[in-house]
């Protein structure tokens, strides 16, 4: 039989982000469902060799915005990744990100040959109304756009009018074995005697660590046997450890900047909390919730309602404000105050349960790539 051909479109693999790792690790799955899977890079090649995919570079920088002299990029890398295509009888094209739907109308031009799903990972309602927009007159060319939470669903078929039959929803997966397996690895570099909240992100203004570690300090003094995590790097980090420095509680709370196993942090930690503004698929609350580790969350755009109330109207805010999965803070001028109410509430408590079961369905790797193949095999 032969095996039909998939191509993915990304900036770059070498970051790593949560985006990057969910779409490698599928293509890894649909690679063993009898799939060619081929990675079309910007630029930067992800170095390691033991995955089963082809990776293929534009050797292009990644270009966000719009100024003329960046405009040519659009055309050079339309017209490669055809002749890529074109090279390697790519059957179906799948674009990741905004600047690729951009790509896509060019490429449109070019050949019509093959069929295209886009991904949207919640990121065109970020944009200016005139960019928003655009990018969905660009979504509109594709065959089949999957997007990965409710919300999408529902903007996209009631407020941009998308037509029903183009939409899918697909949740992205965790590999709960892998997670098992690296949970227990032991950690060096902190001790975890002591009360620990964990955040796992970018140090960047969307994840907002500045109010988690200002409603840290105000626990702190009032429970002081209590520490904070944060892991991850970029570009606040220096402000950030500023910020740490100026409060009492400086000692008790620890950047801790990349790990390549940051489950064996969250299994040992008390309880995870999510500061962010907004969010795209916040995979690493599903992955907290498999290691049944209590959870505080903004309730940020988009995912945290939807992940509360799976099965029911996660439009229905009353209902899930505080629930069996963890506590929801309302985000705005007091969420310095609400994320410390939270925080003192759970310590108090401490009485979170969890359905694990619940939540290993619907972000199992089975489930998951089942849909994935079912749009490929009749797109």
């Amino acid at each position: 039989m032969k095996n039909k051909k998939i191509a993915s479109l990304f900036a770059s693999l070498k970051v790593w982000w949560w985006v990057e790792k969910v779409q490698a690790n599928l293509s890894i799955w649909l690679t063993d469902l009898w799939y060619d899977f081929y990675h079309i890079l910007s630029e930067d090649i992800w170095t390691k060799n033991d995955y089963k995919w082809k990776i293929i570079s534009l050797n292009s920088p990644f270009i966000l915005w719009f100024w003329f002299k960046k405009i040519l990029s659009l055309f050079v890398n339309a017209f490669k990744i055809t002749q890529i295509c074109k090279k390697e009888k790519i059957e179906v094209l799948i674009w990741q990100g905004d600047y690729f739907f951009m790509l896509s109308w060019l490429v449109k031009l070019l050949w019509f040959s093959w069929k295209t799903i886009a991904v949207v990972h919640t990121t065109i309602w970020i944009w200016p109304k005139q960019i928003n927009l655009l990018l969905r007159f660009f979504l509109k060319l594709h065959d089949k756009i999957i997007l990965i939470s409710k919300e999408e669903y529902h903007t996209f078929l009631n407020e941009y009018k998308f037509d029903k039959s183009k939409l899918e929803i697909i949740y992205n997966s965790i590999d709960i074995l892998k997670i098992d397996r690296l949970k227990d690895e032991k950690v060096e570099d902190i001790n975890f005697n002591k009360f620990t909240f964990i955040n796992i992100g970018r140090l960047t203004y969307q994840k907002w660590q500045d109010n988690l570690i200002k409603a840290f300090d105000k626990f702190n003094q009032k429970y002081n046997n209590s520490q904070l995590i944060i892991l991850w790097d970029w570009e606040l980090k220096e402000k950030y450890n500023n910020l740490i420095l100026s409060l009492k509680s400086w000692n008790n709370i620890h950047l801790l900047g990349n790990k390549k196993n940051v489950y064996s942090y969250l299994s040992k930690s008390d309880c995870f909390v999510l500061s962010s503004n907004f969010e795209g698929f916040p995979i690493v609350l599903i992955e907290t919730i498999s290691l049944w580790i209590p959870i505080i969350s903004t309730d940020c755009k988009t995912w945290p309602k939807e992940l509360l109330n799976l099965d029911n109207d996660f439009f229905n805010i009353e209902k899930i404000k505080k629930t069996k999965y963890w506590y929801l803070v309302w985000l705005g001028t007091n969420t310095v105050e609400n994320l410390f109410s939270a925080m003192e509430e759970y310590y108090l408590k401490q009485n979170i349960s969890y359905n694990f079961l619940e939540i290993r369905n619907f972000f199992s790797i089975d489930e998951n790539v089942n849909k994935w193949n079912n749009v490929l095999k009749n797109i």
